[in-house]
Formats: C-alpha cells, structure tokens, sequence
C-alpha cells in the first residue's frame, strides 16, 4: 500500500494563554516524538507541527507556528523558553505584538487591534502555509476571558475563514474559571463563541475549572498554577492531535468486516482518547471487539496497518453537520489484556459511562 503523504498544521497562539499553551504543546510534541520508537511515527510527529530552517542551528526544528499578542512580554518569554530546549524554535519572523493590551475587552482586541493588524498576520499565515508540502489545516489556540484571545483569536479565524474558504480550521479555547477576576469574562467568552461557531470547522472547549479540579483530586496538587493546568490541557490534547494508525482486523478475524480501532505509539501517555464526541453521539460499538480482533488478525499474518492519519480525520467525522461543532476531550485507562478480567472496568460499563458523560 502506497503511503499517504502526512498533513502539515499551522498553528495559531493568540493572546498570554494561546502563546503559553503553544509553548507547552510544542514542547510536550517533541518530547514524544524524541522517546517514540517508531522511526516512521517519530518522522510523522515532528513533520505535523515542525520544519527545518534554513536560520536554525543544525538539528533545531521551527515550530509551524504564528505568535500573536497585544503585549510584548509573553511572546518574548516563549521565544526564549522554546530556544532554550536546543531542540525546537519558535521562527522570530513569525511574530507580531504591541505595546497596549487589549484591556480584557473583546470588542476592544475584535474592533481596534485586529483590522489594523490584518494584513501582517495574513502575510506571516500565507508565508507559513506556504513552507507546507501537504499544508492540513489551522489549529487556533486562545483564551476566552482576556481582549487579545477572545476578540483578536476570533476575528483571525474569520479572517482564515475568508482567506482559505476551504482550509480545515479547529479553534481550541480555554474556558474561563466560573470566579475569575476579569469582569467581562462571560461577554468576551460568549461573543467569541457566537463568531466561532459559525466560522470554525471545531471548537474543543477545555474548561479551566474541570482541570484545576483534576490537578487537586487526581494529581495531589494543592497550590494549583497555570503551569499545572497547562500541562494537563495539553496533555489531552497531544492524545488526539499526534498522528495514529488505524488498525483493521480482517472480515474473518473479526467477524464483522469495518471494525476498527485508533493505535498512537506515544510513550509516555498513561492515558488514551476514547472519546471527543459532539453532544448527542453514541460511542462505537465495535470498541468492544476491537482489541481481540486485532490480536487474532495479528496471529493469523493478517497485515492490518494503515497508513499514519492526521487528527482531522477523526474530527473532520466528528464535524461532519454544520450544528455540531463543539468538542471536548474524554479519556479512559489503559490496561494490559491480563488484566481486564481481573478489573471493575468493562467495555460496556466504560462505554455506557461515556455516553453519560457526552
């Protein structure tokens, strides 16, 4: 089988939490694909979200990657933090910032910063997708509390909109904290949310709240940061935006033909995505045979690899009607196959606990 050609993503970090995420996600990428034994996934991983420069040092990647901020500072700190890995670099031409915030307003980063700088962040966008062999679509992260993520993140993706009328665009916001110190976070958010929904091909929502949450019960945390929360999101996040290979069992070995199942060999993920489902979806029924009969394909010298896929499959499926766009991220333990008998968790009761949770 031929292989297909893996899909570049352009990303898109607007604003203090956009840029700071970015940071995190990029370096979460490389650290995984540094670890990863898989040489062909390895290529695959770094090639989505990273290219050579002909400025970098030899055997420093560039981050596909435009920075955008209405304040210096916080690009300024990720630029040096992501120099200082020796591993990746954020490219500095790919950058633009201002002196003046957008004091938290959207319609003040929507209405005033953002027509004025349009044209330089199209010109760096354009220059980036250009750099792309197989160019796969824009991954926008923001904030929606803040002026500069809500309103700038925003009038960006209508502006890609219009500019790449057929480009895949997923927008992934934070959502603010329910007691949050900015006022007008609840306008902001909503007034970006009316605006990406009608423009973006996805919105993934993560919720500041439900991962300082996680941080306290799950990881022990008691002084919660943003470091922490970081981490966490993007660690959801890098469980579904890294290639994976889709396994599929023979009619025989499964018994019913289609049947499928996600494989990401990333190392170090204790934590596998089962689901990111819109509001309504039932979860898969073939999960539940999925491990068996690909174990009995592979015994049979069935050769059931696919080609590596890029996370817009999966969410260009998901998205497929205009009404449902939103997503979120849910995940379910990983276990060896000796002990599942031995266990409380069951395909049917995790699948129907999904389905509650959708």
């Amino acid at each position: 089988m031929a292989q297909q050609q893996q899909q570049q993503v352009v990303c898109v970090q607007v604003g203090q939490c956009g840029n700071q995420l970015g940071l995190e996600l990029f370096s979460t990428i490389a650290a995984e694909a540094g670890q990863a034994a898989s040489s062909e996934w390895r290529r695959a991983a770094l090639d989505t979200f990273f290219r050579v420069s002909a400025h970098a040092s030899a055997g420093v990647l560039t981050a596909r990657a435009v920075l955008l901020d209405m304040e210096p500072k916080v690009i300024s700190a990720v630029t040096c933090a992501a120099r200082a890995s020796g591993v990746w670099q954020y490219d500095e031409q790919q950058q633009l910032s201002r002196q003046s915030g957008s004091a938290n307003n959207w319609a003040h980063g929507y209405n005033t910063h953002a027509p004025s700088a349009r044209e330089p962040i199209l010109q760096m966008i354009r220059r980036e997708v250009d750099r792309c062999d197989a160019f796969g679509g824009f991954f926008i992260i923001q904030s929606l509390a803040g002026g500069t993520g809500s309103g700038l993140g925003t009038y960006v993706t209508e502006s890609l909109r219009d500019e790449y009328p057929t480009a895949f665009i997923i927008n992934q916001p934070v959502w603010p904290f329910e007691t949050g110190e900015v006022i007008v976070q609840n306008y902001n958010a909503l007034l970006s949310l009316a605006h990406l929904y009608q423009t973006s091909d996805a919105v993934i929502c993560m919720q500041n709240d439900q991962y300082q949450l996680a941080c306290r019960r799950l990881l022990n945390i008691k002084k919660v940061s943003f470091a922490d929360l970081n981490r966490l999101i993007v660690h959801a996040l890098v469980s579904v935006l890294l290639p994976f290979r889709c396994v599929v069992p023979s009619a025989s070995a499964s018994g019913a033909s289609g049947s499928s199942v996600s494989v990401r060999p990333t190392p170090s993920a204790s934590a596998s995505s089962a689901a990111a489902a819109s509001a309504g979806s039932a979860p898969p029924p073939q999960l539940r045979h999925a491990a068996a009969a690909v174990q009995s394909a592979a015994a049979s010298g069935v050769d059931v690899r696919r080609p590596l896929e890029s996370f817009f499959e999966p969410v260009t499926q998901l998205c497929a009607h205009a009404s449902y766009r939103l997503l979120n991220i849910k995940s379910v333990p990983q276990m060896a196959q000796a002990a599942i008998e031995f266990s409380a968790y069951r395909w049917e009761a995790l699948c129907r606990r999904l389905h509650q949770m959708l």
